[in-house]
């Protein structure tokens, strides 16, 4: 990107951040959309689990029915009544007043439904991108939006001009203007294989030593296994018990091809040892929070790896990534390890972050990207 050309991309963020430009208060509710409507989901991959925990777990707006190619025959899907689209034969009333959400994250795909439902009669039919409340998947509500974002506009703009490349840049200000105008945009997307393995970014140390952080069941260590091969050490942290238990037997069946020595322990990563209440819901909803009905241990990578050199640290862990970063400063100022850390559960993350390891005078260079399209995962990337 030339220098002209960067300086017209700041000033859209610089325009975007000028008081009357919020647009907030036209944000389409919930409730607006599915009050009294019967709601048919349509698609069930990766996209549908985002409504699923957001939407109906946490909004408590239930589907009648998920409409995939893969149900071959009538089933059940998160307990909701499954069914090939072909074997689905829609009544007069539901073509009329029901809405179907379309769960992909592919536009092109999204498309071709969409024509695919208007042909058969759909009046109302919705993306999964277009639901504001799916990318902000921990609901962190703002009484003040425009105030919020002009308080913090000198930092906005301090990481703008820190990111290395357009690429980030163009993830950066779309991932904001979804969050400052409540108005979904499309965020430029790399392939989901890439996650934490980006091949467009130069990382320094690689992945001889890898820390991840919300090891989930595995699904990282594959993609560690299938994109670098067998490494020296892994160490994994998954603090939900049912995906630990998933963890666990994947490491048994699978970790001598992951690496000569593997740790994998049951807590969740924070700035310090204590004891805290912890949700429970495989997913999006397992975290960290007052409200929750589980007692977790936490740790800080400080005090429970103090003799590791890790070369990656990798942390998807549901809003408390900045926490656990400051719990790790010992290790991140010996080592100055690689850096794969999502930003995206709640707005502020994506400069708070970036701006605490500014901070620690290290010489991180900072690389934004995204692999969904939606503002979920979204990867901050730091590498001296």
């Amino acid at each position: 990107m030339s220098f002209l050309d960067m300086e017209r991309e700041r000033e859209k963020l610089t325009q975007m951040l000028k008081k009357g430009r919020f647009t907030s208060n036209h944000i389409v509710s919930l409730e607006d959309r599915f009050v009294n409507k019967e709601i048919i989901l349509y698609g069930a991959g990766e996209s549908s689990h985002w409504f699923i925990e957001i939407v109906m777990i946490i909004h408590g707006f239930k589907p009648s029915l998920v409409l995939d190619k893969r149900f071959k025959k009538e089933t059940t899907y998160e307990g909701i009544t499954a069914k090939h689209p072909d074997h689905f034969f829609p009544s007069d009333r539901q073509l009329e007043n029901s809405i179907v959400v379309i769960c992909s994250g592919n536009f092109e795909v999204s498309e071709e439904i969409t024509s695919v439902l208007i042909g058969k009669g759909f009046q109302n039919i919705l993306p999964l991108h277009d639901i504001y409340e799916i990318h902000n998947p921990l609901s962190i509500a703002l009484d003040d939006t425009e105030g919020y974002y002009l308080e913090h506009k000198d930092n906005i703009l301090s990481v703008f001009d820190s990111l290395e490349d357009e690429a980030s840049r163009h993830v950066f200000l779309a991932f904001l203007k979804t969050h400052i105008q409540k108005t979904p945009v499309q965020i430029p997307r790399r392939s989901r294989e890439e996650q934490y393995f980006p091949s467009d970014i130069k990382l320094s140390k690689g992945y001889s030593s890898f820390v991840c952080c919300g090891a989930y069941d595995g699904e990282t260590l594959r993609l560690l296994n299938q994109t670098v091969g067998k490494v020296d050490e892994v160490v994994c942290f998954e603090a939900d018990r049912v995906l630990f238990e998933r963890l666990s037997a994947f490491l048994c069946d699978s970790g001598a091809e992951i690496a000569n020595k593997i740790t994998a322990l049951p807590c969740a990563i924070y700035s310090h040892e204590s004891m805290v209440n912890f949700t429970e819901a495989t997913g999006l909803g397992s975290r960290i929070a007052e409200q929750g009905t589980l007692r977790v241990q936490t740790v800080a990578l400080d005090s429970i790896l103090p003799l590791l050199s890790p070369s990656m640290i990798a942390m998807d862990i549901e809003g408390v990534e900045l926490e656990a970063l400051q719990g790790a400063e010992n290790i991140i100022r010996t080592h100055k390890p690689d850096l794969a850390i999502c930003v995206y559960h709640a707005p502020n993350q994506i400069w708070d972050i970036p701006l605490y390891l500014s901070s620690l005078d290290l010489g991180y260079k900072f690389y934004l990207r995204n692999y969904t399209s939606f503002s979920l995962e979204t990867v901050l990337y730091a590498t001296v």
